[in-house]
């Protein structure tokens, strides 16, 4: 059974993950920061090159997460106006008028 959401209710939850990945993603990137710092002290020069190289491949990993979560972030209002727009258009128009906009790509 599906159940049907409002689309604010969906730009909330969408808005709700993204924040709570981006956190999670910059949780993660100091705590690899920090224990990568740990092991580098104790560590002989060549496990510290190999473990800072390491570190610096997961931090810019996790930097280009944030980026496109940055890139995201109006994307909860958008899906919300798309939802409407879909919605209006399935509500306002005749079953042809509807059908010429799914051929073309522009509703469900």
């Amino acid at each position: 059974m599906s159940k049907k959401y409002k689309s604010e209710q969906v730009a909330e939850m969408y808005i709700e993950v993204r924040d709570e990945f981006t956190q999670t993603v910059s949780s993660f990137k100091d705590e690899v920061i920090r224990k990568v710092s740990n092991v580098v002290q104790k560590e002989s020069k060549s496990v510290r090159n190999d473990v800072a190289k390491f570190k610096d491949e997961i931090v810019d990993r996790l930097d280009r997460i944030e980026q496109e979560l940055t890139v995201t972030e109006g994307y909860g209002d958008r899906i919300e106006d798309h939802l409407d727009i879909s919605l209006n258009l399935k509500l306002s128009h005749s079953f042809h008028e509807r059908l010429s906009f799914v051929s073309r790509g522009l509703v469900n």
